[in-house]
């Protein structure tokens, strides 16, 4: 039964299966700009995208958007101190993490459906994809797991500074400190291991 500031299971779990589509499709247009524009493009247009998703879904799922942050927060058995973090159950973390990765695929999927073949495809014949992909990425996969881990540490420890932490000093603004987060993630791992976090 859910307390009074909480949305049932079920409108926090469409929030997250949502937001995860929406920035998924954002973020995966600002990588596909970023082709021409540079790995700023990305980082920016990927940051901006979780943080105006985050601002969107926090008062109704907690803003999780993200498996191993539904994980992580499933695992120490706290909320977020926002309203909208509801007590996650075994059941519904399942759901948070099947939604997140449904929203994940299925606004991946649209946003190449739309795009023109001529856009995804090379002159020298080769097809852009949208896998995170960097300079080390098939040459040396240990070093691409460690990258990958530590931002997402990163990132995972930004979401509980600023939205499970009761003292956090960023009440308000938590949103906008976990994009910030992603794009030094961005920035910091994306050219070796195309910073899929």
């Amino acid at each position: 039964m859910p307390l009074r500031n909480e949305f049932p299971w079920f409108m926090s779990v469409g929030a997250e299966f949502f937001g995860t589509f929406l920035f998924e499709f954002m973020a995966g247009a600002c990588v596909f700009s970023s082709i021409h524009t540079g790995l700023m493009t990305a980082a920016l247009g990927i940051g901006i995208s979780l943080l105006t998703v985050s601002y969107l879904t926090i008062g109704v799922s907690g803003a999780h958007l993200n498996p191993a942050i539904t994980l992580a927060v499933f695992l120490s058995g706290k909320r977020s101190a926002n309203k909208g973090g509801i007590w996650l159950r075994w059941w519904v973390a399942l759901l948070y993490m099947a939604a997140q990765t449904l929203g994940a695929i299925l606004g991946s999927c649209l946003l190449v459906g739309i795009m023109p073949d001529s856009e995804t495809h090379e002159a020298d014949g080769t097809t852009l994809t949208f896998l995170a992909e960097g300079e080390l990425t098939w040459a040396h996969g240990l070093s691409v797991f460690i990258m990958e881990a530590v931002c997402t540490f990163g990132l995972v420890w930004t979401y509980f500074a600023v939205e499970v932490d009761e003292n956090s000093t960023a009440k308000g603004f938590g949103p906008t400190v976990i994009g910030f987060a992603m794009i030094v993630g961005v920035l910091a791992a994306g050219p070796a291991t195309g910073a899929a976090l």
